[in-house]
């Protein structure tokens, strides 16, 4: 449980009390919906709370923090064993997230409004904290409970299928069809995903408060046609425009739509509208937009997207750069300009790792933060159930390897030759058009050989983490009818045990010549090994 507490943010330690006093005292839209729609249970007290209780400082540090570690940090771990996974209990966690949401957004408009955005953030920032943590937690407890009481099928078709699968909000439920994507979705939409790549999972935990989701994709829909198209920033393809039935077959364990709040949805109606037809100028006149590979065009450095669309070639040489969440950003900028409001912190993650990534500022708008942005609203979430146990596995060696540079001294051994020969043969593949829509040839031969080195040491520490799992499950299954899983805090010691072991392997194969090396420690490992005092 400590481990826990420790692990998942500084925010419940240093920000707790100030953020529960304005979660708690400004309300939320879908209040009174919430409570009528959940059924009492182990998160009926924090409905309870937020309608009937007294905000003081006393109240929220006395009450609601108390809630937090028991009904999400606590119940994260119990839901692994004993707790029989129900509808109603994924339900509850769904409609608090909502209800946070809600609250956040309806205190920024109002602070907003009585003062001045500026104000607004500063005031609310450290609420974000614990949001964001609140937020992480209860999906995560809904994705074990998930697992242990439907299993993890393959599903179908992404954003398809019943409840646990598939949750949406009250404004489109109605509305809704289950079984084809693409009559949900509307012109400036935005979905935020998640797969169990490597990649993936290291995009979504690098901030100072890890998130869930990995990237974003912006949604266009053709007036005439009626054809959905996404357009989204790839690391490996610059700016792709597709069909959603190209989209639709990508490999995901998680998925979210977001769409603007009604008072704002005409104007990123227009603002994609008018990056599309900016992209299909460009396009036309042989220009392409160029991933920033240095994410430095950061909301300090936000670029103005122009209403009127003049020459393409001037627009290629006045837009080339920007990341998958900035893309979203120069586009609606310009007629939302206080959007996005609470942009990702990197100032607490270690800085040899963001240099090993050629990330250059501070903060960054990344694809979980609309999860805490009062302009849009969460409409659907979906999530894939074969995928989620090697996502989560993946969220955990990711944190645990970033801690372990915190406090151990680790870092990624640059110039390793086998990554050097991959990357210069994929730049020679793309170089002379092989698999030209695979990989770009924009990306950085360094960067290359940085994701290549990333994902060789996360994959070997989730496959040693993965087989752990599995024997537990294994061993516990004549006795419980439903499957267990190792619970969060349990993982982090199962890393360590790995690490560990590999680590005396690699010191025994470096000094003494052993023939055996280690998994990953020839790749990863403390900067101070060559140290002589080690030796």
């Amino acid at each position: 449980m400590i481990d826990v507490l420790d692990y998942w943010g500084f925010c419940l330690r240093d920000f707790l009390v100030l953020g529960c006093l304005i979660l708690g005292s400004l309300g939320g839209l879908h209040r009174a919906e919430a409570r009528d729609g959940a059924k009492a249970g182990a998160y009926q007290a924090l409905f309870d709370f937020f309608e009937h209780s007294s905000l003081d400082e006393e109240s929220c540090s006395n009450e609601l923090s108390p809630m937090l570690t028991n009904f999400l940090l606590q119940d994260a771990q119990d839901l692994h064993r004993s707790h029989i996974p129900s509808l109603s209990s994924i339900e509850e966690l769904w409609l608090i997230r909502q209800l946070a949401h809600d609250s956040l957004s309806q205190a920024y408009f109002q602070l907003a409004e009585e003062y001045d955005h500026q104000y607004a953030v500063d005031f609310l920032s450290p609420c974000v904290a614990v949001l964001r943590v609140l937020m992480r937690l209860a999906r995560y407890s809904e994705e074990i409970q998930v697992l242990r009481g439907w299993g993890n099928p393959e599903l179908p078709g992404i954003l398809e299928g019943p409840k646990p699968f598939l949750y949406l909000t009250s404004t489109v439920q109605d509305v809704w069809d289950r079984d084809d994507l693409a009559a949900n979705l509307q012109t400036g939409d935005i979905i935020l995903t998640r797969s169990d790549a490597s990649v993936s999972g290291v995009v979504s935990r690098v901030a100072d408060s890890p998130h869930q989701y990995a990237h974003l994709a912006v949604v266009y829909r053709d007036e005439e046609t009626g054809e959905i198209s996404t357009l989204e920033k790839l690391i490996e393809r610059n700016l792709v425009v597709s069909s959603i039935e190209e989209w639709q077959k990508k490999s995901l364990s998680r998925l979210a739509v977001f769409r603007f709040r009604a008072e704002f949805r005409e104007l990123a109606v227009e603002s994609v509208r008018n990056l599309k037809a900016t992209v299909d100028l460009i396009e036309e006149a042989g220009g392409r937009f160029i991933y920033d590979f240095r994410y430095d065009d950061g909301v300090s450095n936000r670029q103005q997207w122009p209403k009127d669309i003049e020459t393409p070639l001037g627009l290629m040489s006045r837009y080339p750069r920007t990341h998958c969440s900035g893309l979203l950003e120069i586009c609606v900028g310009p007629l939302i300009p206080e959007f996005p409001v609470f942009p990702s912190s990197l100032k607490e993650v270690d800085s040899r790792f963001l240099d090993y990534l050629q990330i250059q500022t501070p903060s960054l708008f990344m694809p979980s933060d609309l999860e805490v942005d009062p302009f849009v609203e969460l409409v659907a979430e979906w999530r894939q159930p074969s995928r989620l146990r090697n996502t989560q596995i993946m969220d955990i060696v990711v944190d645990r390897s970033l801690q372990w540079m915190r406090e151990k001294n680790y870092v990624f051994m640059e110039n390793q030759l086998t990554d050097s020969f991959k990357a210069s043969a994929v730049a020679l593949f793309r170089h002379l058009g092989v698999a030209r829509n695979r990989i770009s040839k924009d990306v950085p031969k360094p960067l290359l050989e940085a994701i290549i080195n990333i994902d060789t040491v996360t994959k070997a520490l989730a496959s040693e983490l993965r087989a752990v799992d599995d024997e537990f499950r294994l061993s516990q299954s004549e006795e419980t009818e439903l499957p267990v899983f190792l619970g969060w805090s349990e993982m982090l010691s199962e890393l360590e045990v790995i690490r560990q072991k590999d680590w005396e392997q690699f010191r025994a194969w470096y000094w003494n010549g052993h023939h055996r090396a280690s998994r990953f420690h020839g790749r990863f490992r403390p900067a101070d090994i060559y140290d002589p005092s080690l030796h």
